[in-house]
């Protein structure tokens, strides 16, 4: 959670800065009309600092607030799965029915490979930390 509001800020930070533009073309607007020449060769607007690294730098930065937020949305289901899991403990009925139906969940949450799912978050945010480095 913490880590997503870092990551944002920073995307955020790294957004070009429109006011330059919007200086940028005040200058040229208050040039052409006090020249008075309606047909004079527009400037072009000079690029900050590219635009390769920049979008690199953008797509790996949210490329890490995906995974972050993958790995932050697994978690709270596999919560989730577990507390689903653990309700059936102290349920109504019989003890053998309500062991049959935890055997019963245990044996689906090996199916779904649920240990190995669980496992993976922290791999997820390996890598969103890896690729939030790489961005900056």
């Amino acid at each position: 959670g913490l880590f997503a509001g870092v990551n944002t800020a920073f995307i955020i930070a790294m957004r070009p800065n429109p006011v330059d533009t919007t200086n940028m073309l005040l200058i040229q607007f208050i040039q052409n009309t006090s020249d008075g020449h309606s047909a004079t060769q527009p400037t072009i607007l000079p690029s900050s600092t590219g635009f390769s690294s920049t979008f690199w730098m953008q797509a790996l930065a949210y490329a890490s607030l995906g995974f972050n937020l993958l790995a932050a949305y697994g978690a709270v289901m596999g919560k989730q799965w577990l507390g689903h899991y653990k309700a059936t403990r102290f349920g109504r009925g019989f003890l053998k029915d309500r062991c049959q139906q935890r055997h019963h969940k245990f044996l689906e949450l090996k199916a779904w490979r649920f240990e190995n799912v669980l496992r993976s978050f922290p791999v997820l945010l390996q890598i969103s930390l890896l690729l939030f480095g790489m961005s900056l």
